[in-house]
């Protein structure tokens, strides 16, 4: 298993053949985690200049295996600056996209490469994790 990880828009949109057919094999998905409702939610909110695309997948061969929808958003408040890496998108039941044969260690691959890549953020904001 190999770790990719999406910052350009282009290459997020090269995604969705990969991205649909991941969903099919996912029973638990919710409309929050489809290809459609993150590229939509990503398209308007990508205007904000304090907001980065920062999706993370993982895969063997040409398999995609988990997907990871996150973006980091620059916050500031008074003289203090962070970054937080967010889900894309809002809503009810967010999540990571994974094959579920393979659950276990496609979401260590995935957490993996969320701690390894930490010198990009200063807090981690995944709220709304479905059970």
């Amino acid at each position: 298993m190999e770790i990719k990880i999406i910052k350009e828009d282009k290459d997020f949109y090269l995604l969705k053949d990969s991205w649909e057919k991941l969903e099919k094999k996912n029973t638990e998905i919710s409309i929050y985690s489809t290809y459609e409702f993150n590229k939509t939610w990503w398209d308007t909110y990508k205007k904000d200049k304090n907001n980065s695309l920062f999706l993370i997948y993982v895969f063997e061969g040409d398999n995609i295996l988990g997907i990871a929808p996150l973006y980091i958003k620059k916050r500031q408040k008074s003289f203090l600056k962070w970054r937080e890496l967010h889900f894309i998108g809002q809503g009810d039941y967010l999540n990571f996209i994974v094959d579920e044969d393979k659950n276990n260690a496609v979401i260590k691959y995935l957490m993996d490469a969320i701690y390894d890549n930490k010198k990009y953020w200063d807090r981690i904001v995944l709220s709304y994790i479905s059970a």
